[in-house]
């Protein structure tokens, strides 16, 4: 870790990570890369409990040098077609060039869209409300990652969440979830996730 980045074995930045204040409607937040990422993949959580209310962080615009991101609760609770009103939280969030970025230890990190796409929803035990299985592919990690991912995209203005299982040392499936009086998210949206290990390829 170097300051507000990761730092791969061959010195490049590939990742930026840091803190903001935000509220319910959707505010920019400016990276500090040099020259930007060219595929960028943002993944943010809320770090603070300032209200009980549930809520998650949704995003919009993720561009080269920016995105912007808004707190999100259930429609239940009061908001409607994308109105929150939940007090200002702390988020933290994670920018990661797609691909696959090896540090000096050995440690992996692989990042990637699913693309933009009416993506499967509403998870049950239902075979078509979860995704088929997402290869780590290149990746070899030797245990299983840590996996995060989000939705990059506002195209439904519903609340939604991200649920994956089966994850294992190859691969993974996920689903967005609603609120549970809604039946599915049929906007279509960019799915990306990163998965992550300290064993790699250079402890095999």
């Amino acid at each position: 870790i170097n300051g507000r980045f990761l730092v791969d074995q061959h010195g490049n930045k590939f990742a930026e990570y840091g803190y903001a204040k935000i509220g319910p409607g959707f505010q920019q937040i400016d990276l500090q890369r040099s020259g930007g990422f060219t595929a960028p993949i943002v993944l943010s959580n809320v770090v603070s409990r300032n209200e009980g209310d549930p809520v998650a962080t949704r995003l919009r615009n993720v561009q080269s040098s920016s995105f912007e991101v808004q707190l999100d609760e259930p429609n239940y609770l009061g908001g409607s077609k994308g109105k929150s009103f939940h007090t200002e939280e702390i988020i933290s969030y994670f920018v990661i060039e797609a691909g696959k970025h090896e540090l000096k230890d050995g440690s992996i990190f692989l990042a990637k869209s699913e693309g933009q796409k009416r993506h499967p929803s509403n998870p049950s035990h239902k075979v078509n409300s979860w995704s088929s299985t997402i290869n780590f592919t290149g990746a070899n990690f030797q245990e299983v990652p840590v996996l995060f991912g989000q939705s990059q995209t506002y195209s439904g203005s519903d609340f939604i969440t991200t649920r994956t299982k089966n994850v294992t040392k190859t691969g993974f499936q996920y689903s967005f979830q609603e609120e549970e009086s809604k039946g599915g998210h049929p906007a279509q949206e960019i799915f990306s996730w990163m998965a992550y290990s300290e064993i790699g390829r250079a402890h095999v």
